[in-house]
């Protein structure tokens, strides 16, 4: 039997090419080297508060995973850094044209960025990493992708580079001995990061899996200068130091503020979330307290239990909190010597 022709429309498509970059954990390490990271992170922390920087809080929704422990989450972190703003006050948001106030900030080219990354504390002993995901690059001009890079080696290298910045702003400058409670990722990262800004005479060593630190310590000794010693509790670790950084998942303390050396520094970068608490609230009250944002830490899913648990006691309020970039030009000074820092993060 004779068929009627289905007549066909050939549509001619054009492709423009999308120059993107992808960047692996390997390529991520050789174009981040820690070094160079630190001063550029140091430049980042200081745009937080700049008119040509949109940075609102992160979006993340916790993850309801059976069989799992500990708070797991996907998190959305989208930034705009203009090359040049108009306007004044807020950024400008669709239905505000009508606003009697003065004209709403807009930004004219520049970059957008973005983050997706999971966390996923379970991870800890399985051969995954805790933070997986990507950093998406984007043109502010037509929204192309210009690259795709590793989050997890940006990740862990950033956050380092923020606790470096910090303990040469706040540590005491001399030789220090390095404590380091927890022996993952961020444990190499760190130690990395606090030899590049202080000169490290020791660095005692506590995890909650004992052999976890000892062969984190049995790693890092072949690229150390310093002797590495695994401790039984984090009170021992800590007594002696003058830097401690915090490195874990925890949902209670594992840092006193009593066991402290008059004049160390603190950096807390483990809980970033209401239930996850690394510090008790004494070393938050006698401490001086820095952050690298107050939206970050005090809103949003990545409000952070070493902060908003005692705040909502009544124990310290939003003010005694000064974000790290407001003074990083104008230099900071112990007001006693056995005053105590902490830089708190949440990335």
């Amino acid at each position: 039997t004779k068929q009627t022709p289905i007549p066909v429309v050939v549509h001619c498509l054009q492709w423009i090419a999308m120059p993107a970059f992808v960047l692996n954990e390997d390529a991520v390490k050789r174009c981040m080297p820690m070094r160079e990271c630190i001063e550029h992170t140091a430049k980042a922390l200081r745009l937080i508060g700049s008119d040509e920087l949109l940075n609102p809080v992160r979006h993340g929704v916790p993850l309801p995973l059976d069989g799992k422990d500990g708070v797991h989450v996907i998190g959305f972190m989208p930034c705009y850094l203009a090359n040049s703003i108009t306007g004044v006050g807020e950024w400008w948001t669709p239905g505000t044209e009508a606003e009697p106030a003065a004209k709403r900030r807009k930004g004219s080219g520049g970059y957008i960025c973005c983050k997706i990354i999971t966390v996923f504390p379970s991870n800890v002993g399985t051969g995954f990493s805790g933070h997986q995901g990507i950093v998406m690059l984007c043109s502010a001009e037509n929204g192309s992708v210009l690259s795709l890079a590793d989050a997890h080696e940006i990740t862990g290298t950033r956050t380092a580079a923020a606790s470096a910045v910090a303990t040469r702003l706040l540590a005491k400058d001399a030789p220090c001995v390095l404590a380091l409670l927890g022996s993952g990722f961020e444990a190499v990262k760190h130690l990395e990061a606090m030899r590049a800004v202080r000169s490290i005479t020791a660095v005692h060593v506590w995890s909650r899996t004992k052999s976890r630190a000892e062969a984190f310590a049995s790693a890092q000794r072949t690229v150390a200068d310093s002797p590495i010693i695994v401790f039984d509790s984090p009170e021992a670790a800590v007594r002696d130091a003058d830097i401690v950084c915090t490195l874990t998942p925890a949902q209670s303390p594992v840092l006193k503020f009593s066991w402290l050396k008059q004049g160390a520094h603190v950096n807390a970068i483990g809980s970033c979330h209401p239930q996850q608490q690394e510090l008790d609230e004494e070393c938050i009250v006698h401490a001086t307290v820095f952050c690298d944002t107050k939206a970050g830490c005090l809103n949003g899913v990545t409000r952070t239990g070493d902060l908003v648990i005692p705040i909502e006691k009544g124990l310290i309020c939003q003010d005694d909190l000064t974000e790290l970039g407001q003074v990083l030009d104008s230099g900071w000074s112990r007001s006693r010597p056995g005053e105590i820092t902490v830089y708190k993060s949440v990335g």
